[in-house]
């Protein structure tokens, strides 16, 4: 009876090992996707900074003004006047000076956030592989146990 008890622990135990392992991977693609998200915005961030200073060194006669989706028009910039998208698409006019001000809090934020992400991903990454000795030590041990 003791031994009957003692198989359907080890059962119960190897399915939770199982059960939390699948739930970290799980953590782990979202923490990731999260990453790549924060990533791009980034990047997103860094050539609006680029771009912003470049129009405010010289005056350029013909330029590329992306209009999304990969589609661009040809057009003269003559303006230092930045708009920024606000609520219910109002466009509102920002200086340079304060628009990389902006740039610059965004970029502190999601640089933060990107940290927070990535420590919080290199702990599920450690739980991940602690779990799976787990998983195979028990593996082992059940083969052990058939052999016998």
């Amino acid at each position: 009876m003791a031994q009957e008890e003692k198989t359907t622990e080890q059962r119960i135990s190897l399915q939770r090992v199982k059960a939390a392992y699948a739930g970290e991977r799980r953590n782990a693609r979202q923490l990731s996707k999260q990453a790549r998200r924060v990533e791009r915005l980034l990047i997103e961030n860094a050539a609006v900074k680029n771009a912003a200073e470049e129009l405010g060194k010289k005056k350029i006669e013909n330029g590329f003004i992306p209009l999304g989706g990969g589609i661009y028009v040809q057009g003269k910039i003559e303006s230092e006047t930045f708009y920024q998208s606000g609520a219910g698409n109002v466009m509102i006019p920002v200086k340079k000076a304060g628009l990389l001000e902006e740039v610059k809090r965004r970029n502190d934020i999601l640089e933060k956030e990107f940290q927070q992400l990535a420590n919080t991903l290199k702990e599920t990454n450690t739980s991940l592989m602690n779990l799976q000795r787990m998983l195979e030590m028990a593996r082992a041990h059940q083969q052990k146990k058939k052999r016998k």
